[in-house]
């Protein structure tokens, strides 16, 4: 959904409460809801019918280069059966005989139309693009909607407005374009006029009759890959997702001991002498229903995200390295089951179950999933975590590399953040918005209420057990890919950012 600090809408009234436009010259199927390009072009006649100003249609390249905007229209229309009808034509030669009324021809037409029901206060349709013009560009675009009479047949008479208010009046019916204006389409338009000024009667601006897009903006990737490995909640103690940091620790050390030889740098995240690597290497991330209009924050599993430079090279293993590391961590996968069982229990299936004793967190059972992007549950798809937007939220706090100091602690704790972005290799946000509390619905505050129990506070194995945590909101000045893992935590679970500007429930 479009955010609505960041929107330009057209609303349209249907004066006579009816629409009369068909899908097709060939069919006699009602065309409802209008698609943007049918919209875009009675924009474009209005401006050749006020003189083709420039400045207006400076407005119209504008709009045309914009992604397709969000549909709303009124429920519950309903089409009018359509009759056919015999018409003469409007075009006979002057020095026809069937200009005579007696003696015109007659040819078959049908007239489809949709009778809308009226919602008090709330346009027939609703065109929202997730753009803010300038305010000389919304001018320019009100001129032209204000002496816009009609979309369809000229007996669609019509009301449209330009605005940069929020959606007060919600229409029940939500749907993506099918034909929408593109760069170049007012070009086109413009050509075809030409043409059929100059006698081509077969040069009409129909609609376009597929949807069109601008170029994507290239966007900015981080340290991560896209394709993670998921394990699903089975049974057992099912770990608040306050435990996320514990579960990926506990998760990496049942891996590490299921290896088959030298454990790799990429997934102990060290170098062969103890220290920490200089290098991108293994993740860890929850998966948890946060993010939905009725999220609960229940945790339905953890997933291994690899880093992005391994799933390149794996991708086309060109090399015996890039095959051989991918044998092995399928085999050490295969063994997580054996490696993870207690005395005496019985090996799950397949080898795709893992036992996990969490400690005070107790043993969860997990299961591997064949694939992910399919799952039934929406909060277990990877790629609701690895979407290009440019604005995030955290789902899970993040650990600040250092204490906030100053005499603005949250503005301190920002600008903390805004490095980590930088050095996970995203570019530095334009604003950071940091609070104890999610933006994510269902995601877990950063830190408990005062007398809260003692299970309610994050759980951070080792060194990150004294790191100060904190929830953000990101906006970046680019688009930005995921995943978004930032601040120390971030290979344990910590840092996880959800892209916020759709509702997440892909």
């Amino acid at each position: 959904m479009v955010q609505a600090d960041h929107m330009l809408v057209l609303d349209i009234d249907f004066l006579l409460d009816v629409c009369f436009a068909a899908r097709a010259p060939s069919t006699a199927a009602a065309d409802w809801p209008l698609q943007p390009d049918r919209v875009f072009s009675a924009l474009a006649a209005s401006w050749g019918a006020r003189g083709e100003l420039l400045e207006e249609r400076r407005a119209l390249l504008w709009l045309e280069r914009l992604a397709p905007p969000e549909i709303c229209a009124v429920s519950d229309a309903s089409q009018r059966t359509s009759v056919t009808v015999f018409v003469p034509p409007s075009d006979a030669a002057a020095a026809n005989i069937e200009i005579l009324p007696e003696r015109r021809r007659r040819q078959p037409r049908r007239f489809p139309a949709v009778v809308l029901p009226r919602q008090p206060g709330a346009p027939h349709l609703r065109l929202i693009w997730a753009a803010a013009p300038d305010p000389e560009v919304l001018a320019q675009l009100n001129g032209l909607a204000g002496v816009t009479s009609y979309l369809g047949h000229s007996s669609s008479l019509v009301r449209c407005h330009f605005h940069t208010e929020p959606d007060t009046h919600v229409l029940p019916r939500r749907e993506p374009a099918r034909a929408a204006p593109y760069p170049g389409r007012l070009a086109e338009l413009e050509a075809l006029h030409r043409r059929h000024l100059a006698g081509d009667a077969n040069a009409r601006p129909l609609p376009a009759l597929s949807l069109a897009t601008p170029e994507p903006e290239p966007a900015t990737h981080g340290p991560f890959g896209e394709h993670w490995i998921v394990f699903e909640y089975i049974s057992g103690e099912r770990p608040d997702l306050r435990g996320a940091a514990e579960v990926g620790r506990v998760l990496r050390a049942a891996l590490m001991s299921a290896w088959d030889g030298p454990i790799p740098e990429w997934l102990s995240g060290h170098q062969p002498d103890g220290t920490p690597s200089a290098h991108p290497h293994l993740a860890f991330a929850p998966m948890a229903n946060v993010g939905f209009p009725y999220s609960s924050g229940d945790w339905f599993g953890a997933a291994i995200v690899l880093p992005r430079t391994l799933e390149d090279a794996w991708r086309k293993p060109a090399t015996q390295t890039a095959f051989r590391q991918q044998q092995q961590l399928a085999v050490a996968l295969n063994r997580l089951d054996a490696h993870s069982r207690a005395e005496g229990e019985p090996a799950g299936s397949a080898g795709n179950t893992v036992r996990l004793t969490l400690g005070r967190l107790g043993c969860v059972t997990l299961s591997r999933l064949e694939a992910p992007e399919r799952s039934e549950i929406a909060s277990l798809r990877p790629k609701r975590y690895a979407r290009a937007a440019r604005r995030w939220t955290t789902v899970t706090p993040i650990a600040l590399d250092r204490h906030p100091k100053g005499p603005d602690p949250r503005e301190a704790a920002a600008a903390i953040i805004g490095e980590s972005c930088q050095r996970a290799g995203f570019p530095a946000p334009d604003a950071v918005v940091v609070h104890k509390h999610a933006a994510a619905v269902g995601a877990a505050s950063a830190w408990p209420a005062s007398g809260a129990p003692r299970w309610s506070g994050w759980a951070r194995p080792g060194s990150l057990a004294g790191r100060p945590l904190i929830h953000a909101t990101l906006r970046f000045g680019q688009t930005v890919r995921g995943p978004l893992l930032l601040g120390a935590g971030r290979f344990l679970g910590l840092g996880l950012c959800l892209p916020s500007d759709d509702d997440g429930a892909s």
